[in-house]
Parts: C-alpha cells; structure tokens; sequence
C-alpha cells in the first residue's frame, strides 16, 4: 500500500479512483491549503504528493520548493497539476519548483496513473489489463481447450484456458480475433502453468519451428489490442511498424467507429516503410474522429518530421526523453500537449531525476521533437 497526498481538484480526485489505483490499495490523504499539505507530508511521509498550482495560502511551486529543499522531505514525488494552454513564466516556475512530473488537467483515463507509475517504479500494463482480443483452442492429445489470449508477441503468448493442459509438454494452437479471419495455426511449448487469479488456468507458450506465414499472422495479432471505452474504442498498439506491417485488419475493425483513442506507448520503432503503412491507414478513416495518447519516443520522433503521422488526429500526450548527467541515467516522463501548446517554439518542462534529484536535460532538439505541435497548429488554422 502506497500512501498518496492530494489537493481538491476534481480531475485527480476521479483518476485516483480508477481501477490501477484501486489494485495498488492507497492510502488517501486530502489538503485543502498549500501550508496543510506540507504539515501533511512532514507527518506521514507520503511516496507521492499530486497538489495543484494555485493554492491558499501557498502555492505549489513553493510547496514544491519547499519539500525538494528539505533532505528529509524530498524522497516525496511531488506532481504539479496545472491547466492546458501553460505560459513561458509557468514553465519556468515549474522548472524553478524542482517537482517531478506535471500533470495537466483534463487528460486521459488512466494517464494519472501512467504518469505515478513511472515515478514510483510500479507496473504499467499489468495494470491495465487490457486483454488481446485474441482467442484460442488449444490442441493437447486428445484435449481441446477453449480460452483467450491475455498477452501475445511473435514468440510466445500468455494464455487463459477453461480447464489445465493435462500430460503434454507441447501444444498446437489456433489463434483468431474472429470466427470469419483464418486462424494462425502453431505449435507451442508449455512454459508454465497456473491458476488465473479470473479464473480458469493461465500458461505460458513458447512458440516454435513457425512457418514463414505464421509469423507474419502472429506479427499482425500481436500489433493491436482493441478496448471498449464509454465513447467509442481505444487500440491499444505494440512492436515495431515497418515494410510488413499491416493495418487491414485493425482498419476493418475501427473504420465504421466514430471515435478512436490510440494509445501508442507501445511503438517501439518505426522505419520509412512502417511510416507510409501507417499514414495510409490513417487516410482510409475517413469518417472516425482519432486521437493519440502516450506516444512513444519513436512515435514522435516521426510525427515531429512527418505531419501525416498524425493525420486529422490530436496528440493529448506522449512520452519525451531525458538524461540525467549526474547518474547517467535516461527516463521518459509523459506530458501533455495542451500544456506546451502556449510557447513557440515549446519549451521543454524542467524536472529531477528520480534517483539521484540531479536535474534532468530535455535528451533531442526541441525545436524538432515538438515539431508536431505546430504541425497540428497549421492544420487547424
């Protein structure tokens, strides 16, 4: 159990409810006013603190200076919550404040907890729990197990069953999202096998001697998650886009939605190929309205130099690097684009490393990795 301080702000206050955090069990803790949050945190030590900017009697840039500048304080993460559209003087008090994210106001579902969970060293996708629409039958024997994919790549899969996997150490599986696509037929390993704490029996399979065919079946499953959200669909994408990627079936699922969430934190690479696949793809969505959330470094490194990355889409947020000198050390903190949409060019957010509090360096050309907010500026103009 974690213990979180918060101050009122509604936005927080909703996220803070959701499902990752209610795993974790945290310990609540509520402030009113900027110097009750500081009594707070001497007291009860939280490991994070998520206060807003404008606060009675002392805000939270001087909150925040405060609990960094006290050594006894500062192993506190403090997460500075501010309103879209930030000016050059509010980046610069943020920079000042030496807080260690910012959090803009409204974002996301769930992206409060994507921003603690890189701060506090807790677990990204297994929280989310978002499962592949990937189903499977299971041939051991004379057995046929019906069951769901919870988690697939090219190589192996993670995979909930109705009943276990009795006497075999291989298996055959098919794989399909729907009852009309061809199955990607393949044979397996069993790696391990044990109770699903939803229920049924979870085993990990590794696969192997796949056909050339298979494994461009397995890429296109593994690429793609779909989930239901209160307004339309949220895809959730992984791996590698390049010359093989293809977006067909993905394109057949979502073109008919109105509206499309794509969380992109999963795009680990995209060559010149991939980038025309994906552009392409985005064209055919001719009448579903997209956004873009968490998009990787690669991601927006190519949108930065690419415009048709993002299409008629919005970027809400996405992942920037940095580098720490003093412990040579690299992270991604997640910001929002309607916080840096103010300055031209942007200005990178200034923020401490999480280990050693040394001050982290903005780790590319800002001028060129914030490119695509201005790309996005143009085309609404």
């Amino acid at each position: 159990m974690i213990t979180v301080l918060t101050t009122s702000n509604s936005a927080v206050l909703r996220q803070l409810g959701s499902r990752p955090f209610q795993r974790l069990g945290v310990r609540h803790r509520l402030a009113t006013s900027g110097p009750e949050a500081l009594d707070i945190i001497r007291r009860e030590r939280p490991a994070l603190a998520i206060v807003d900017t404008e606060l009675p009697e002392m805000d939270g840039y001087e909150l925040c200076a405060k609990v960094k500048g006290d050594p006894e304080l500062r192993a506190t993460r403090v997460m500075l919550v501010v309103g879209s559209m930030m000016t050059r003087a509010q980046l610069e008090k943020l920079g000042d404040s030496g807080c260690d994210d910012v959090f803009s106001v409204p974002a996301p579902s769930d992206e409060l907890y994507q921003h603690a969970a890189r701060l506090l060293n807790l677990p990204f996708r297994s929280a989310r729990r978002i499962q592949a629409q990937v189903r499977i039958e299971v041939n051991a024997g004379a057995q046929v197990i019906a069951g769901r994919v919870d988690n697939i790549s090219s190589t192996g899969a993670k995979v909930i069953l109705e009943a276990p996997v009795v006497g075999a150490k291989e298996v055959r599986l098919r794989l399909f999202r729907t009852d009309e696509e061809r199955a990607a037929v393949v044979r397996g390993r069993i790696v391990w096998q044990r109770p699903d704490e939803g229920g049924g029996l979870a085993m990990g399979v590794e696969f192997f001697d796949l056909l050339p065919e298979m494994q461009r079946m397995l890429a296109d499953l593994s690429l793609w998650d779909l989930a239901e959200t209160d307004d339309g669909v949220q895809v959730i994408l992984h791996g590698d886009f390049t010359e093989v990627t293809d977006f067909e079936q993905l394109r057949a699922h979502v073109e008919t939605t109105p509206k499309v969430e794509f969380d992109l934190s999963g795009v680990r690479y995209m060559n010149s190929s991939g980038v025309r696949n994906w552009a392409a793809f985005l064209r055919q969505l001719k009448e579903t309205a997209y956004s873009f959330v968490r998009c990787s470094v690669a991601f927006t490194s190519q949108a930065g130099m690419v415009p048709a990355v993002i299409g008629r889409g919005h970027v809400l947020s996405f992942l920037a690097p940095y580098h720490c000198d003093e412990c040579d050390r690299s992270e991604e903190r997640l910001l929002q684009a309607a916080a840096l949409t103010a300055p031209t060019p942007a200005i990178p957010p200034r923020f401490r490393c999480s280990q050693c509090g040394g001050e982290l360096a903005f780790d590319d050309v800002a001028e060129r990795y914030f490119a695509f907010l201005e790309h996005e500026k143009s085309a609404q103009g």
